[in-house]
Formats: C-alpha cells, sequence, structure tokens
C-alpha cells in the first residue's frame, strides 16, 4: 500500500508551476475562534467559515513499482464522533510521491477541544480502510462579548 509521508494544516497551499515546489503558508497547530453566541456543547454542531488547506503526500511503498489506492480525509471531533472530510485518489503510477490537497471551506465544530484530522488508506480494490495518521489541532471556542449598556 502506498505509504503516508506527511499531513499539514494551512491557510494555503500552492504548487509553483514551474518548479512543481510545494508552498504551505501558516500552518495551522491551533485555531481560536470566537462564536456570536454561546459556545456550543457535544450535542451542538456548527459550521465555523474558515479557509485552510489539508495536505497529504504519499509515495510508492515500493520505488520500483507503480501503485493506485484511495485515501480519505476524516474529522474526529472530542466526543469521538467522525466526520468525513473528503476521499482522494492515490495514483503513484508515473511518479514515486503525490500530492492531494483537500481544500476547506467551513469546519464542523461541537466543542472546544482536541480535534483530529485522521488520514486513511485502501488498496485498490478493496473497501477496507488503514488508519495512517492522525493531525491533531486544539479549537479553542469562545462566545463573542456582548456589549455593555451605558446608563
Amino acid at each position: 500500500m502506498a505509504t503516508h509521508l506527511l499531513t499539514v494544516l494551512c491557510t494555503k497551499a500552492s504548487v509553483d508551476q514551474s518548479s512543481n515546489n510545494l508552498s504551505l503558508f501558516d500552518i495551522v497547530e491551533e485555531l481560536s475562534i470566537t462564536v456570536a453566541d454561546k459556545v456550543p456543547s457535544a450535542k451542538d454542531k456548527v459550521l465555523i467559515p474558515v479557509t485552510m488547506d489539508v495536505v497529504v503526500v504519499t509515495f510508492r511503498s515500493d520505488p520500483s513499482k507503480p501503485e493506485m489506492a484511495r485515501g480519505r480525509l476524516l474529522l474526529l471531533m472530542p466526543d469521538k464522533t467522525k466526520t468525513l472530510g473528503a476521499e482522494f485518489e492515490i495514483k503513484l503510477v508515473d511518479h514515486q510521491r503525490m500530492r492531494n490537497i483537500v481544500h476547506m471551506s467551513a469546519l464542523p465544530v461541537n466543542e472546544p477541544g482536541i480535534y483530529y484530522f485522521v488520514v486513511e488508506f485502501s488498496q485498490q480494490g478493496s473497501n477496507e480502510w488503514s488508519e495512517v495518521y492522525r493531525l491533531p489541532v486544539n479549537i479553542k471556542l469562545e462566545a463573542a462579548k456582548q456589549p455593555t449598556a451605558k446608563h
């Protein structure tokens, strides 16, 4: 099966067309989010608008043999529920390594805590998935301060 090299969460990933170099901008380790009303509890789920990329880099398990696989990105919340983020193809036929960039415009959250972006791979033709990496991100949530009335 394809080998996982790295997974990174950043605000933007860009591939230079002439050099094929990957640039990662503003790597995210923690998010501090202010919500309009109250901080959601474990039973609530809200979509927070964000602009981020999750970059997953893979390479051949045997450099001399082309291979195909599938990957998927899940979000594991502090209450242990999982949300599917995206599925992607891992095509290591013409090249020994591959980058998949998953663009996000919203993030489902249900409480403050440690969230994990879970990367799973599946062999081509199989329906079995194997976890290959967990990227932890601490998400801090706080309610917006309400203006106080002046007398």
